[in-house]
């Protein structure tokens, strides 16, 4: 699913109107009917306030998937051993892990986005 749709979507469903959530997002309603119609494509800061007004994750919002993920295994033995690590942390020490990954998911995301529109 592009991005666009699935903004839409993901508004629709919290029973929004293009305004009302251009407005929990901080950007014209103008600007977000493009980015729902594929006009263009919105910048990282966008996708994040985006992410957060239709409170999902911003990963979430740009994989393009529209299903539930599935289980995940993970390869790297230290990798896992950290996660595991992670799950015994304060709850808001847990959400500040959460932000740095999601902020790095959310730059890869982007590149890949960028680099597969200048291809186009």
């Amino acid at each position: 699913m592009e991005l666009g749709a699935k903004i839409k979507k993901l508004r629709k469903e919290k029973k929004l109107t293009q305004d009302e959530l251009a407005e929990k997002a901080g950007i014209s309603g103008n600007h977000l009917s493009r980015l729902e119609r594929g006009v263009f494509q919105p910048s990282v800061e966008v996708v994040k306030r985006l992410a957060q007004a239709l409170d999902v994750n911003v990963d979430g919002l740009l994989s393009g998937e529209d299903e539930a993920s599935p289980a995940v295994s993970i390869q790297n033995k230290e990798l896992t051993e950290r996660v595991r690590m992670i799950d015994q942390l304060e709850p808001e020490d847990q959400q500040a892990i959460t932000r740095v990954i999601d902020t790095m998911l959310t730059k890869h995301r982007m590149q890949k986005l960028l680099a597969g529109s200048l291809g186009a």
